[in-house]
């Protein structure tokens, strides 16, 4: 078959229209890279996601809404939140057994609540034929509940008290947004009777008989808790100043949990060990009324993870870490939690409004080089950190570049190389850069002196 003339030229200029677009050796574009360690850990997490969705030790809404918060503190991954915030209300129903009055779960209500209002959606009407509002009004054991229920103020189904924390705080910010009912008297009573004689709070959502139960995450979400009570300005006067004081000692009582170093620690079976996530959250509820939580800032910045791969399932860089993941902790857990205190804004007033779309990631640490000088047609060894495991890397001698050829990341996403110089390399300082051929990351040594 003979092809016209006039369409050999068309495929010749298409063809040579792809050439030029997108060659096939292209590096990607580089990702956004970010030196800011909350804009950082919030790109990591962002990672973590599954379009709309993450899921922790099996529980997917939780976690989204944790998450959430997270990206909000860091004032970036706006589409995101949104997105998260739509898939929170597309599963409040089943999440939070909406509708059933004997099994509806008080504390998902809350905190799903809350993640709509921090995304800037009315939790009244964003989860169809449901007033999340409403439910959190109509699952509480009251005077008037029949059958009898007890213990009177209590959520139904709470498991612990930082879900009571969160049902006072979304009652709270609803109150002041929507003219809603603030929390009744019963309920902050209730509350209130989770404290420890020390003014700590206990993780059971069972009233305390010793000091046994304290716990760091609890008192510092219930610092938030109470401080939004008293923002609602609807505390009964017959509470005002067991409110006051439950701020008062449970203040004093972080204070006194929190080391030298600035943290907080983890107890399980009589061993302790720095945490992010318990330091984010009681920094969080110190923040809520006013301490300075400055020094515990910047102890979770130290820990955030700046080795390892940064895209891929076993991406770390980014994260603030955990500790020994072996003991079953989370990155995710800290990463959120430690946004918390990094952002400093309790979750009863915490906005979405201002986040800029998209994420970032940490940008790479300089590539290092085995010496600072090298004669021309000597060896020299450089390596990079941070790229995605098993990835292709184009390796560049600068400043006339000169191609050293691709190597593979290893496992951990290291990528290293040992060269000849050529040479053709005229005296003076030079670089070596790595270029991720999958990640599109790009790594750049220091200076190092050709001498002639």
């Amino acid at each position: 078959m003979r092809v016209p003339v006039r369409s050999l030229a068309v495929v010749a200029a298409a063809a040579a229209t792809l050439l030029a677009v997108a060659p096939a050796s292209a590096t990607p574009a580089p990702p956004t890279t970010t030196t800011n360690p909350a804009a950082a850990a919030a790109g990591w997490l962002a990672g973590q996601f599954s379009t709309d969705h993450i899921t922790v030790f099996g529980d997917t809404a939780g976690s989204t809404a944790s998450a959430l918060f997270g990206l909000a503190e860091s004032g970036t991954g706006s589409e995101l939140i949104h997105a998260a915030a739509s898939y929170l209300a597309a599963n409040a129903v089943t999440v939070a057994d909406l509708g059933a009055t004997a099994t509806i779960k008080a504390g998902a209500v809350a905190k799903i609540a809350l993640a709509e209002m921090v995304a800037g959606n009315d939790p009244r009407s964003v989860v169809p034929g449901h007033d999340l509002v409403a439910a959190l009004q109509g699952a509480q054991c009251m005077p008037s509940t029949v059958p009898a229920c007890s213990p009177i103020g209590a959520g139904n189904n709470i498991g612990a008290s930082i879900d009571e924390a969160l049902i006072l705080m979304a009652q709270s910010r609803a109150a002041l947004a929507y003219a809603t009912p603030a929390p009744s008297a019963d309920a902050i009573g209730y509350f209130l009777r989770l404290r420890s004689s020390d003014g700590a709070f206990t993780w059971s959502a069972t009233p305390p008989t010793d000091t046994s139960n304290d716990d760091v995450d609890s008192t510092g979400f219930a610092l938030m808790a109470l401080q939004a009570i008293t923002a609602a300005h609807q505390i009964p006067s017959t509470l005002t100043a067991d409110v006051a004081g439950a701020i008062t000692a449970a203040k004093a009582w972080l204070v006194g949990q929190r080391t030298t170093g600035g943290f907080w620690q983890s107890c399980f079976n009589g061993s302790c060990t720095p945490s992010v996530d318990s330091s984010g959250t009681a920094a969080a509820g110190l923040a809520a009324v006013g301490a300075d939580v400055s020094a515990t800032k910047a102890w979770i910045v130290s820990q955030q993870i700046t080795t390892g791969p940064t895209f891929g399932a076993t991406a770390t860089r980014g994260a603030l870490s955990c500790g020994d993941q072996s003991s079953g902790c989370s990155n995710a857990f800290s990463t959120w939690d430690g946004l918390l205190a990094l952002g400093g804004t309790s979750l009863a007033t915490l906005t979405a409004a201002n986040a800029t779309p998209g994420t970032a990631v940490l940008a790479l640490a300089p590539a290092t080089t085995s010496a600072s000088t090298v004669i021309a047609g000597g060896q020299l060894t450089a390596r990079a950190a941070g790229l995605t495991p098993g990835e292709q890397v184009a390796v560049t001698l600068h400043s006339a570049p000169v191609g050293l050829g691709t190597v593979t990341a290893d496992p951990a996403g290291t990528a290293s190389i040992t060269f000849t110089v050529p040479a053709t390399v005229p005296p003076g300082t030079h670089t070596v850069s790595f270029a991720g051929l999958a990640s599109g990351l790009v790594s750049t040594s220091g200076s190092f002196t050709v001498l002639a």
